[in-house]
């Protein structure tokens, strides 16, 4: 079915009441499932639809997000990379992400980030919708490694995939009790030596995905998957 958010009025934006109506050709009084301040509900297009962006909320349906809060600290990558992985980090439950310009960082974007932000939002909610989610997740302007580090909570425990960690994993260090976790991630060619010291000076710890070298992007998705597996399946200590 159909899946739309809300903004605070409870109302749908342009680009979806233009969508529904004229892309999906929905009428008034047609059902979907409207998501509003973390919440779906059955619903239905009012009388008046298209001309009024209002939905008429319904039951609420039992759909439940996950107990902790995950932030991607991704290092910019070449060409689209970090768009693909807006797409199937919202898609595997990155709940916030941090585009970092970081020393090996090829890709700039410097006079272009408020541009660029509003275009990674429209990902961002095209993503949620597609992969059911009960939020949309968050991206923050591009920012330096130290900047992004002090904006997380400070409880939030950071993890950094290190290709020269051969030993450290996540099953490790999770404890599945966690309330906010943040991985970070290198682009091409790695992180910085003095990277990786910010990190663990920040407390963060470094693990390994493993003995293969994996794609910037790749290592993401692998990442992000493998913290939902281990906090909501159970399987601490239990991963190979």
């Amino acid at each position: 079915m159909v899946r739309v958010f809300l903004n605070d009025q409870g109302q749908l934006d342009p680009d979806d009441l233009h969508h529904l109506a004229h892309v999906l050709r929905l009428r008034a009084g047609d059902g979907l499932v409207a998501v509003r301040d973390g919440q779906a509900y059955e619903a239905k297009l009012s009388s008046n639809f298209p001309e009024s962006p209002e939905v008429l909320l319904g039951d609420k349906r039992l759909e439940e997000e996950k107990s902790f809060y995950l932030y991607l600290l991704q290092g910019l990558g070449k060409g689209q990379k970090f768009e693909e992985i807006l797409e199937h980090g919202t898609e595997v439950g990155v709940d916030s992400f941090f585009p970092i310009q970081m020393t090996r960082s090829i890709r700039k974007v410097q006079g272009k980030e408020e541009k660029l932000k509003t275009r990674w939002e429209k990902i961002l909610k095209k993503a949620a919708k597609q992969s059911r989610r009960l939020n949309i997740p968050e991206v923050s302007l591009v920012k330096g490694l130290e900047e992004a580090l002090e904006s997380l909570p400070e409880d939030c425990q950071v993890l950094c995939c290190y290709e020269e960690e051969k030993t450290r994993r996540l099953d490790q260090v999770l404890t599945g009790k966690e309330k906010n976790l943040a991985l970070v991630i290198g682009p091409e060619g790695g992180l910085a030596p003095e990277e990786v010291t910010l990190i663990q000076a920040r407390g963060g710890q470094c693990i390994s995905l493993g003995p293969r070298i994996l794609r910037t992007e790749t290592a993401a998705l692998i990442a992000s998957d493998r913290v939902h597996v281990l906090m909501e399946g159970g399987g601490h200590g239990r991963e190979k």
